[in-house]
């Protein structure tokens, strides 16, 4: 059975006392920066409340309810995610949800919806969503997930409980990457790069071609805004790495900035010192519309790319540079 990482305890503490308070919320919007185990945490939460014999306030995975789980065929249990990676969560499937959970509990216990990622959802699906969150039918919790709160509609948050998850200290995150077979050089390295984001550190140092990639990437990105690059030069420099690598990067960095821009005592120590030097020299230049301008246009470039849609790499990593000038 699924368990809280470490750095979680706090988020799991929190749901326990609710739960065994029987104040429960029947929909809960699960928050924070990508790579925290938001959705495994989530999933681990469904297996409580799922199971029937959960009086020592973890799953049991022993009772009818937990082998139907684990099987993946339980009746009380919806797992809403879109039908192709990249691609939207469409209005039949909240329609499909909704009247799912209308239904009597087949099991005699909760119903229990996981939306992840919740910021996937069209328009016309997360209106769909809201009679749900608003009147839910007996024992039903929703559970919402996302990286991206405010892509989603406030009408949407406002019906939701947030429970914000933190990015746990460099020290807790080092050494479970530990547990996990990364060692503390590789470990160091990849948490600087997934800006203290365990999950996305482990996937970053168990990626050969990320491997590859040092630091100089930022270097490379403070001489591009000084006149020092050509987005073609550097397009052609990164072209044998994968988009999504650089990609990703690029987010660090904007996130880093965002950071700056609405905490004024964050700063970039321990990041790195190409980041830290790039991020210091851009922080007083940035555009921040201009900013999650180009956010938004890197999350849409993955979407595309995870979904395997056919693009053309140099012309590609030229788009991205050169939209990185004008931020």
């Amino acid at each position: 059975m699924l368990n809280a990482y470490p750095w979680q305890n706090k988020e799991w503490q929190h749901l326990l006392e609710r739960f065994s308070l029987g104040k429960l919320p029947h929909a809960l919007l699960f928050a924070g920066s990508e790579g925290l185990g938001k959705t495994e945490l989530a999933k681990a939460w469904v297996q409580l409340l799922l199971c029937k014999e959960n009086g020592n306030k973890k799953a049991c995975g022993n009772c009818t309810s937990c082998r139907l789980l684990i099987a993946g065929n339980h009746p009380d249990f919806l797992h809403i995610e879109p039908e192709e990676k990249g691609k939207q969560i469409k209005i039949d499937q909240i329609r499909f949800l909704s009247e799912a959970l209308s239904q009597t509990s087949q099991q005699g216990g909760y119903k229990v919806a996981l939306i992840a990622p919740a910021d996937a959802m069209n328009l016309a699906a997360a209106n769909a969503l809201l009679k749900t969150l608003e009147e839910p039918e007996g024992d039903t919790v929703l559970i919402l997930v996302t990286s991206r709160p405010h892509a989603l509609p406030a009408t949407v948050r406002s019906r939701c409980q947030l429970l914000t998850f933190k990015t746990p200290s460099r020290e807790i995150a080092q050494e479970w990457l530990l547990t996990q077979g990364v060692s503390r050089e590789d470990g160091v390295k990849a948490l600087i790069f997934a800006v203290g984001a365990p999950l996305k550190a482990l996937e970053l140092a168990t990626n050969k071609e990320f491997s590859k990639l040092d630091k100089s990437f930022f270097s490379d990105l403070l001489k591009l805004k000084i006149g020092e690059l050509s987005p073609v030069l550097l397009a052609t420099k990164y072209a044998d790495y994968e988009p999504l690598i650089i990609s990703e990067l690029l987010l660090i960095v904007l996130q880093v900035l965002v950071k700056k821009s609405t905490r004024a005592e964050e700063n970039t120590a321990g990041y790195g010192e190409d980041l830290d030097r790039l991020c210091n020299a851009l922080f007083s230049k940035t555009n921040n519309q201009k900013l999650f301008y180009y956010w938004d246009k890197i999350l849409q470039i993955r979407q595309a790319l995870l979904a395997s849609i056919s693009l053309n790499k140099q012309f590609l990593l030229e788009d991205l540079f050169l939209t990185w000038l004008e931020i």
